[in-house]
């Protein structure tokens, strides 16, 4: 058995006589159905999922076929794909930046932060600039809790990247990254 991926999510598969016959294949039952076929057809998906990666759960396989070479065929599937993962959308990673007048403030609202929803932060930056600004990007986007909890503790400035980069750029900066983190862990 000869497979081809390539682009698109198409396999190229080609058969010699002999692994038709393994599989319980013919090309007439490919053309015409019939009941070995669905079986037949399962186990090569299954042997193309563990070669390739791809697979066809869940959604429409079209499978063309040619005659191949002394008795076997030539198979070319379109419709496989790689497992899908949970992947955050890069539009929804929007920071919300908050300002606190003191310390105290600050390590309550990353207190709090950290104790709820730790697992919902993406990214968060801490910056010096007559009070501390923290810039917070929640995963999950509009609707992000982290913002409802630290504007308990601070001021609101706004939201965007452009905004964060503002402060970036004529804030000191203190912690990138996993400013929360930071915070809560060390005091």
């Amino acid at each position: 058995m000869k497979i081809e991926p390539f682009e698109g999510g198409r396999v190229r598969v080609t058969l010699k006589q002999s692994e038709m016959t393994a599989l319980g294949l013919s090309y007439e039952e490919l053309l015409l159905g019939g009941e070995g076929l669905q079986k037949a057809l399962g186990a090569l998906l299954w042997q193309l999922q563990e070669k390739t990666g791809l697979h066809g759960v869940g959604q429409r396989v079209l499978i063309e076929a040619t005659l191949g070479e002394s008795g076997g065929c030539e198979l070319v599937l379109s419709g496989l794909r790689e497992p899908s993962r949970y992947r955050i959308k890069e539009g929804q990673l929007v920071p919300r930046l908050f300002w606190f007048a003191g310390l105290p403030q600050l390590v309550q609202g990353c207190k709090a932060v950290f104790t709820h929803m730790s697992h919902r932060i993406y990214r968060s930056s801490l910056y010096y600039r007559g009070g501390y600004i923290l810039s917070v990007t929640p995963i999950d986007g509009p609707r992000a809790g982290a913002a409802q909890l630290l504007g308990e503790f601070g001021g609101y400035l706004g939201r965007g990247e452009l905004l964060e980069e503002l402060v970036c750029e004529h804030a000191k900066p203190i912690r990138c990254g996993d400013a929360i983190d930071a915070v809560s862990r060390y005091l």
